[in-house]
């Protein structure tokens, strides 16, 4: 299998790498995974906005959507707090705190020992991209390992496995309540096969993950400023 012709195009004007700072690893508290499909941008929004200020975390955030549509889907991403840096993760980058890399459904991605974030020329395997149960079994053999991850809306039952693994390995494992997600599938699995230790509303989660840094200096300090435009959900399978 090849790249798209999308993909492969802007990994050409990325490999020189992103905006990330390669030292910026040193003062990351912890990586985050928030995983979805439909309905997610929306609940990842709500979820942002519901915090005043964050802790000095990386996100990764993996969604099924077409190549074509992930530069739009970061955009919109960008909005939900004044603090909270995003980019679609093409080329190289590093995890850095109050930033969030949007996993590309292009290509696949390697992970450095120091927080580095590599684009391969190599495509997800999978019906659907970026196949998040294989991101999971990436991420699994990180060391130091991931903080967490989020199931989110979605239809889709990718990455009940990749949750599992993480989970079997110690790793918090939270999941949106059913009843806030446009699609309840993904966390309604996730929840069913207890692998969830948090079950709550985006807001609910928010306030959750504040609670898991309680002695660390926010990256930004202020209020989360919400984007007045209408939401524009990506659709994907």
């Amino acid at each position: 299998r090849t790249l798209d012709k999308w993909t492969a195009n802007a990994w050409h004007g990325r490999s020189g790498g992103g905006m990330s700072d390669p030292g910026g690893y040193k003062s990351v508290a912890g990586v985050w995974l928030l995983a979805g499909a439909v309905g997610m941008e929306s609940a990842v929004r709500d979820f942002f906005e519901a915090m005043p200020w964050l802790p000095p975390v990386a996100f990764l955030y993996a969604q099924h959507v077409e190549p074509h549509e992930v530069q739009a889907l970061t955009n919109k991403l960008q909005k939900a707090s004044r603090h909270l840096s995003c980019e679609v993760a093409l080329g190289r980058n590093w995890f850095n705190p109050g930033q969030m890399l949007v996993v590309p459904p292009g290509c696949r991605l390697d992970f450095g020992a120091q927080g580095e974030v590599v684009s391969l020329r190599e495509p997800w395997g999978g019906r659907s991209a970026p196949h998040i149960d294989q991101l999971m079994m990436d991420l699994a053999g990180l060391m130091p390992p991931i903080s967490g991850v989020i199931a989110f809306s979605g239809a889709s039952t990718d990455g009940l496995q990749g949750a599992r693994a993480l989970h079997d390995m110690g790793i918090r494992v939270w999941a949106q309540d059913p009843v806030s997600a446009r699609e309840p599938a993904m966390p309604r699995w996730v929840d069913k096969l207890r692998l969830a230790s948090r079950v709550g509303s985006p807001a609910e989660l928010a306030e959750e993950f504040l609670d898991l840094h309680p002695g660390s200096q926010p990256a930004v300090e202020g209020g989360a400023v919400a984007a007045n435009d209408p939401q524009l959900e990506t659709s994907s399978a």
